[in-house]
Order: structure tokens, then C-alpha cells, then sequence
């Protein structure tokens, strides 16, 4: 419409309203599928006097003029929700690309402590055997007492008070030792 609108412009300017033209102007319409403006050059090319056809296209050029600017403010107004939707889309993926980055920055600090956690609890495995093996090969003969009973004691005190297999560690002591001990 944009190219038919500057062709009636420039007969209406440039040039007169002779019928040849009208039939130019036609068969542009027709060939851009305008057909509203084809019929109403049907319409000019009808009317005799030269002056009235003159002012039909003059009409014509304002309402194209008119729809061409409807369209164009249409076009900007897209154009506008777009960049908005635009702007809108790439706020959105910053924030998911950050929240992104904060989850596997939070994730990997995860791993590293497992990590570290399976780290300690290995070292404190191999220190309890550690441990463990100190206590039991000590010169020393160590025991545990609590609530009433011998807990725990290591070879040294079993071979000290002479106990033997699975007896009772409190009845291996009370037979070794006397009563003022005890």
C-alpha cells in the first residue's frame, strides 16, 4: 500500500488524473492485491470530469496516508513489546543463569564436604585401630570400670590376673585380688 500510496501521490502532484494513469494505477493495485483501492479506482476511472477524479485520488491518497500511519504506529507498538519482552527475556535468563551457577557453586561445595567428611571418618577409623593396638600390646594392664562392672581390659591385665578365655572380667579380678583392694 506504501508503493501504491506514492504512485497516486505522484500522479496527484506530478502529473493529471487522465484515465490512462487510473488504469495504471489499477492494474498496480490488482497485481499487489489491493482491492479496495482497485475498486475504488473502478469507481474514479467512471467519474468524467477530470477535477472530481483529481480530488477522488487526492482522497485516496490521504486514506492510505492515514492507514499507512496506523500501520507504522502498529508496527512501533510491536516492535516496542518485543524489545520489551526482549529486555524482559534476557533479565529472566541472567537471574536462572545466576541461580544456575549459585546451585552447582553450592552443589560442589556439597561434594567437597563429603569429601571431607569421608576423609575423616576413614582417619578416624584408622585411628581407632591405631589406638586399639597401642592399648592392647602396652606393657601396662588397663581396664575399664563403670556401672559395677569391668568393661574392657587389654591382654596385659588379663594375663596379670590370670583370666582365661570368656570368664568374667570382675570375677577374674575378684579372685586375684583382696578384699581391701577391692
Amino acid at each position: 500500500s506504501l508503493r501504491i500510496a506514492s504512485e497516486i501521490e505522484g500522479i496527484v502532484h506530478h502529473e493529471s488524473p487522465s484515465l490512462a494513469n487510473i488504469e495504471a494505477l489499477k492494474k498496480s493495485a490488482q497485481q499487489k492485491d489491493q482491492a479496495w483501492i482497485y475498486q475504488k479506482l473502478i469507481k474514479i476511472q467512471n467519474i468524467p470530469d477530470a477535477g472530481q477524479r483529481y480530488n477522488a485520488l487526492k482522497d485516496i491518497s490521504h486514506e492510505l496516508a492515514e492507514q499507512n500511519e496506523i500501520e507504522l504506529q502498529k508496527q512501533s507498538q510491536a516492535q516496542h513489546a518485543i524489545a520489551d519482552q526482549t529486555s524482559s527475556l534476557t533479565v529472566l535468563f541472567f537471574i536462572s543463569a545466576f541461580l544456575a551457577v549459585g546451585t552447582l557453586t553450592m552443589i560442589r561445595l556439597a561434594s567437597i564436604q563429603q569429601q571431607d567428611l569421608i576423609a575423616a571418618q576413614t582417619d578416624s577409623e584408622w585411628h581407632q585401630v591405631a589406638y586399639r593396638q597401642v592399648v592392647e600390646n602396652l606393657p601396662v594392664g588397663l581396664y575399664m570400670y563403670t556401672d559395677g562392672e569391668v568393661n574392657f581390659s587389654n591382654d596385659e591385665w588379663d594375663r596379670q590376673f590370670q583370666r582365661k578365655g570368656n570368664t568374667d572380667r570382675l570375677a577374674a579380678m575378684q579372685e586375684v585380688m583382696s578384699e581391701s583392694d577391692l
